[in-house]
């Protein structure tokens, strides 16, 4: 019995051997190919503005506006893509950035002699401590279908939904009136039938 136990641990670790023999080349000689760069905080550091910007790069959460101060006072201001932030001049020397969908843009102040004040790129849902941006791929006829959500998870999560889906969701409601649809302060609306 102890003869035939032995027999098989021989055989076992000469199965052993020759199979790591056999395929240790073969590991070798085969490289792995991964078409996605794995996601490091190096993939995340900013890179060095080499644009025309005047100051740094803002990174906004879908869910809080930037007050940013002038040190000149501002005429006009030009957005890059609307579709992602709104600049809104609160008065000569303040002015209001407002995120809207997730993504970049640039924008650029100018004073009353057509004078660069200020460029900056804007960066919308960027990656932040404590937000989680979940994509998702929707067809085209997908009636509900949310391409990103953003949620704030400090303890629990919680959804930040975008102006985006917001006005997505009052043009099929038809409930908001039009002041809500500028973003406006406004009272419940009371109508009755």
């Amino acid at each position: 019995m102890i003869k035939i136990q032995k027999m098989n641990m021989t055989l076992r670790a000469t199965l052993a051997v020759a199979f790591l023999a056999i395929s240790a080349p073969a590991h070798a000689d085969s490289t792995v190919v991964d078409i996605l760069p794995p996601i490091t905080h190096a993939n995340t550091m900013e890179v060095e503005d080499i644009g025309e910007a005047t100051h740094p790069i803002i990174r906004l959460t879908p869910d809080k506006s930037e007050l940013i101060h002038l040190d000149n006072s501002a005429a006009s201001i030009i957005i890059g893509n609307p579709a992602h932030i709104s600049v809104i001049a609160d008065s000569a020397k303040l002015i209001v950035v407002i995120p809207k969908a997730p993504g970049a843009t640039h924008f650029t102040v100018l004073g009353k002699n057509g004078q660069i004040i200020m460029q900056r790129h804007v960066i919308v849902a960027s990656p932040k401590k404590d937000y989680l941006r979940i994509k998702r791929t929707c067809s085209d006829d997908a009636e509900n279908c949310q391409k990103t959500s953003v949620f704030y998870c400090p303890d629990m999560c919680h959804e930040i939904r975008s102006m985006e889906g917001a006005e997505t969701s009052v043009e099929k409601d038809g409930s908001a009136n039009s002041a809500s649809n500028n973003n406006a302060a406004s009272a419940p609306n009371n109508e009755t039938e």
